[in-house]
């Protein structure tokens, strides 16, 4: 695994080259007052929507194709916005909305077919299997498959996996976000070294 032998650094560390042991990760944000903060060793604070898609840039970019994106948390917490920013870094000929009464979408057009889908409204495992999951499993082998509320139904999840949790801000900031990064398998250990482990310089 990528991670393995090496500590990663947090607390109060900015990756747009600002603040207390700030990162040099010039072009990682979309501009210099936007800021994501490592708050422990798989936690980021973002601080508003632009950090999200700075987020979801550098995700696009660890995605080779095959892998699968696991997405929970609070009703309103960014999910649908991470994944529309998504499909934009990916260049998606449209973007990702919300597939929660469509329960799957597809995009096309960029550099890797993106299918996405919600298993908010879904009442048991037997049905997303009458949907033809293994079979959307399998077709994705090339693409990326984003599932929002994945959590539902941990046993039909694929155990090589990018999981993203999202949680509301406690601080009172209405775009404050923090995501929790787990997962297993090359994909996440590509999405850890960027966000965790690579050298800092002050």
């Amino acid at each position: 695994m990528a991670s393995q032998g090496r500590q990663p650094s947090f607390g109060a560390t900015t990756l747009n080259g600002k603040g207390p042991n700030a990162t040099a990760r010039k072009g990682l944000l979309g501009s210099d007052d936007r800021v994501m903060v490592r708050i422990s060793h798989n936690q980021l604070q973002l601080d508003d929507l632009e950090a999200t898609e700075a987020l979801a840039q550098l995700v696009a970019e660890c995605c080779r194709g095959g892998e699968f994106l696991a997405l929970d948390g609070d009703l309103g917490s960014g999910k649908t916005s991470f994944t529309r920013a998504l499909t934009r870094a990916l260049g998606c000929a449209r973007l990702a909305n919300s597939p929660t009464y469509s329960l799957f979408q597809r995009y096309r057009g960029g550099r890797l077919e993106v299918l996405h889908g919600d298993f908010y409204r879904l009442g048991s495992s037997r049905e997303l299997g009458d949907l033809g999951w293994e079979e959307m499993i399998e077709e994705m082998r090339q693409g990326l498959l984003v599932i929002e509320w994945a959590g539902r139904f941990p046993d039909a999840l694929p155990s090589d996996r990018i999981h993203l949790t999202w949680s509301l801000s406690d601080t009172g900031i209405d775009e404050q976000r923090s995501v929790t990064v787990s997962g297993s398998g090359e994909a996440v250990d590509r999405v850890r070294e960027r966000l965790f482990f690579e050298e800092q310089t002050s």
